[in-house]
């Protein structure tokens, strides 16, 4: 455990960044790097190697740095088992995990202190931001060839009231990626884990997609939340992602083992040894069809120890909601499956008329949304705070290529 002298008392760190990793040689060492190269010393580094059988343990093992922290679980654990493994270890006032091919901006802690210090006094458990995307090398054709996507702006937005998320979400007028999770878009405050940890009976995760489960119970859980337009975390996605496997699991069949890239197939073997799921009234079949946030923030509730806390019609409604929003992939099969869950637990004509209704409604309010958006764009057009777009991967082919970017496109604004 990484510790600080303050006189004579000894203070525990800040922040905890956790970095769980599973054959990520590739990306690692530029992971790491984008943590220790910013001019900050209250936090640590946790990375931990789930038995990985490339050369992540030897990178790990040349790391001779008092803020970095490497360990390894006593068994290999699923994603999910091992976020929770690494959560357990960390004991910074406010803790974030990235994955082994994310990261996070050169201006990260200079901004985490920033927006810490100005809640201070607002009960603020959660603070998030827009993303800054960037795709490694090999993700040419299903990202459009996309390369590097990041604009911010100094701007934030106090939720006193985050609770409504969650709905917004279920019906479509919020994605799941724009909820305070712990997963590479945000930092959340110890003591919020801790009582989650508590209602849940000593776990934090308790479903399949460990971002998407974050972001439900923290807004559930939190007194209050910020967003802010200005990104300090990479969203990275490499060909090991579980998710760019699974898009592509046909096209990179063969490469996936070839590569020590990540099988879609051993994540879900994995989760299931460690008893991690997804809920019993979505079924993992439609789960894996669906590719859609409101299923999968339905299927996170459902899970979380706050589905108790309301009533069985409600719960009913909350799945109508879901299950009538999603938009699939392949909505043949989705409906299917859609109407057999109707039948199976009981969602009536008029549960579906009251959930068809709301969706109305809140379809309208996202409009509202947008318009909200505009504005703020419109009005906070010379606030940008930083801007990189680009297609070109020969020139940006790692995160702190872009850092160096984005730094020195900061150091001129402030000349």
């Amino acid at each position: 455990m990484n510790q600080r002298i303050s006189g004579e008392f000894l203070t525990l760190p800040k922040y905890s960044i956790i970095i769980p990793t599973r054959n990520g040689s590739k990306y690692i060492t530029d992971v790491i790097n984008s943590v220790l190269l910013q001019d900050f010393d209250d936090y640590e580094l946790l990375v931990s190697d789930n038995f990985s059988s490339d050369q992540t343990a030897s990178i790990l093992s040349k790391i001779d740095d008092p803020n970095v922290k490497t360990m390894k679980p006593p068994k290999p654990l699923s994603m999910t088992a091992h976020y929770e493994w690494c959560l357990s270890k960390a004991s910074g006032n406010w803790i974030t995990i990235i994955g082994d091919d994310d990261g996070v901006m050169l201006d990260f802690f200079e901004e985490a202190e920033f927006l810490t210090n100005k809640y201070k006094e607002t009960d603020v458990e959660a603070i998030y931001c827009r993303r800054g995307y960037f795709f490694w090398p090999g993700c040419n054709g299903k990202y459009a060839d996309n390369c590097v996507n990041v604009i911010g702006r100094r701007k934030q937005i106090l939720y006193k009231k985050p609770k409504k998320m969650l709905f917004q979400g279920l019906a479509n007028r919020r994605g799941y990626s724009d909820f305070p999770q712990i997963y590479t878009n945000g930092i959340i405050k110890k003591e919020l884990i801790s009582r989650i940890i508590r209602k849940s009976k000593g776990v934090f995760f308790n479903e399949l997609n460990p971002d998407v489960y974050s972001g439900v119970v923290v807004s559930l859980e939190a007194k209050n939340v910020v967003f802010s337009y200005h990104p300090i975390f990479w969203t990275g996605t490499s060909p090991k992602s579980i998710g760019f496997a699974a898009a592509n699991m046909q096209r990179l069949k063969g490469q996936l083992n070839s590569q020590k890239n990540e099988d879609p197939l051993d994540f879900f073997k994995d989760s299931e040894q460690d008893n991690i799921s997804v809920s019993e009234k979505v079924g993992l079949e439609l789960w894996k069809k669906s590719r859609s946030s409101p299923i999968y923030l339905f299927s996170a509730f459902d899970k979380s120890p706050y589905s108790k806390d309301i009533s069985n019609l409600k719960l009913k409604l909350y799945l109508a909601v879901s299950l009538l929003s999603a938009r699939p992939l392949n909505s043949d099969a989705f409906i299917k499956s859609r109407d057999n869950i109707f039948l199976n637990e009981g969602i009536n004509w008029p549960i579906k008329v009251i959930a068809k209704f709301l969706l109305i409604y809140q379809s309208s309010l996202k409009y509202k949304d947008l318009a909200i958006k505009l504005i703020i764009l419109y009005v906070n057009q010379n606030l940008r705070s930083k801007c990189l777009i680009s297609k070109n991967s020969q020139i940006y082919h790692s995160i702190n290529v872009c850092n160096d970017f984005l730094n020195d496109q900061g150091n001129k604004k402030s000349d």
